[in-house]
């Protein structure tokens, strides 16, 4: 049966919609139509523009909320919810919110499938009260990269996790209400942040090699039953994406200026050891910037995102500020117009490039040394260009990505940057990964090769209409 009517649910935020884009745009040349159930009207328009102007490209905005990372609710009094994220609690009040117009919505459209992001939890539900096939699009390396674990570095710990969670007041009312509404409650079956169904396709943008194991009483208690999996490495289209608002023009600074692409050249010829630094664009958003809250509510991070960036950008210029060995790049990322102050960046040393973003697939086409947060697109890039990675995670899946790079030999990392990565220790890691850069690169090579064979889209497709062909009912 061929897959026409697509509706697509995502978590409005860019790293999670464009690989989801890519997989949905490439159905575009087989006659389907997309319609599109966003959260907040952040990316509605460059939605729309993807089917120029026709019939194929729909949308529903379902809240006028304007940033997804502003769905949190305020936590119960009785302290039930303190190591819960509001994220978490926010995205379940939405839902509840918004359900009824979305499946209402739905049932007009008549899909032949859903596509949606483990985050989305509407798109689970939905696909099990309409009976419709579900593909839930993992855009983090493995399907058993489970937010609401991360930092945990046991079964034990998880499982004390998932009891907290268990008993948060705000998701026991939630799932109450979500009964009175649908005759069951989903927070029974599912794990919000990783809304996966067993009888769903979880397709994932990682490979084989990147797994880790679901715990089993997660399988057992909450999904209950073994998941559907594949791995079909990135998806990517060049055609069909969204992006990052550019900073408004009133706003600019020096670090908004052009790249200096030439400078970046000659140190290259020069021989000079190109390094370049992002630490992403979530850890510098404006939510976790300067997040005052508890920390066991965002997913593993040991701090907000301004002391983790600060504390590592300043390192990095006491390890290699005015080296004439060492050609540094610095990506900010950030949206706080005053967030280089006291780190040394504020006045970059001779031998620095910082700018607030920089074009990364073309400086890892140089760069000697990757010193990222090891988010998942980020890490897939890095292999691609074979740059080794030094790996100073913040949160969420960059914390199982991090060992994941170190155990795969693609670079090394550490578990707690601030912590751990001294200015000295940045230096030596710099000076060891380039020393090991023939066997990163061998390992490198592997992995681009199991990505290979992965096969992106093309497989991706493939594997979506034989789910749908062979789906038989939740």
């Amino acid at each position: 049966m061929p897959v026409e009517r697509i509706a697509v649910v995502p978590f409005d935020a860019v790293g999670h919609m464009n690989p989801q884009i890519a997989l949905v745009s490439s159905f575009l040349t087989r006659g389907a139509k997309l319609r599109f159930y966003l959260a907040t009207p952040q990316f509605k328009s460059t939605i729309e523009d993807l089917g120029k102007g026709g019939e194929s490209i729909s949308s529903l905005v379902l809240s006028d909320t304007e940033d997804v990372h502003l769905l949190t609710s305020p936590p119960a009094a009785d302290g039930s919810d303190d190591n819960i994220s509001g994220l978490t609690i926010g995205i379940c009040s939405h839902t509840l919110q918004t359900l009824p117009k979305m499946l209402e919505d739905l049932r007009a459209f008549k899909p032949d499938v859903i596509v949606y992001d483990p985050f989305a939890i509407a798109g689970a539900i939905a696909a099990r009260m309409l009976d419709v096939p579900a593909v839930c699009t993992v855009t983090v390396p493995n399907v058993g990269s489970i937010p609401i674990f991360a930092g945990c570095s046991c079964d034990g710990d998880k499982r004390k996790k998932l009891e907290e969670v268990r008993a948060s007041k705000s998701l026991i009312d939630l799932g109450r209400r979500f009964e009175e509404l649908l005759g069951f409650d989903p927070l029974e079956t599912m794990l919000v942040m990783s809304a996966y169904l067993p009888n769903g396709l979880q397709l994932c943008t990682g490979v084989k090699s990147f797994e880790q194991k679901i715990p089993d009483f997660v399988t057992k208690e909450v999904f209950r039953g073994d998941l559907k999996s594949c791995y079909v490495g990135p998806m990517l289209s060049t055609q069909h994406r969204v992006t990052l608002k550019k900073v408004e023009s009133s706003k600019k600074q020096w670090i908004d200026l052009d790249f200096p692409h030439q400078q970046l050249s000659a140190w290259k010829r020069e021989g000079k050891k190109i390094v370049y630094m992002s630490m992403g664009t979530v850890c510098t958003s404006s939510f976790f910037w300067d997040y005052d809250g508890p920390l066991s509510k965002v997913y593993g991070a040991k701090g907000n995102g301004k002391v983790h960036c600060q504390t590592l950008w300043k390192r990095m210029v006491d390890a290699f500020g005015g080296s004439a060995e060492y050609a540094i790049v610095v990506a900010t990322c950030t949206q706080d117009l005053d967030a280089l102050a006291g780190t040394g960046l504020e006045d970059p040393p001779a031998n620095f490039i910082v700018r607030r973003r920089c074009p990364q697939l073309e400086i890892l086409e140089v760069a000697d040394v990757f010193v990222t947060h090891a988010g998942a697109n980020s890490m897939l890039e890095s292999i691609a260009a074979t740059v080794p990675m030094l790996v100073l995670p913040y949160f969420s899946d960059q914390l199982d990505n991090a060992p994941m790079v170190t155990r795969l030999g693609m670079g090394k990392h550490h578990g707690d940057p601030v912590k751990e990565a001294t200015a000295e220790v940045l230096a030596a890691d710099v000076e060891e990964l380039l020393r090991r850069r023939p066997e990163i690169i061998e390992a490198m090579m592997r992995v681009q090769q199991e990505i290979a064979r992965a096969g992106g889209v093309p497989a991706a497709v493939e594997a979506v209409e034989k789910y749908v062909e062979g789906f038989r009912g939740h």
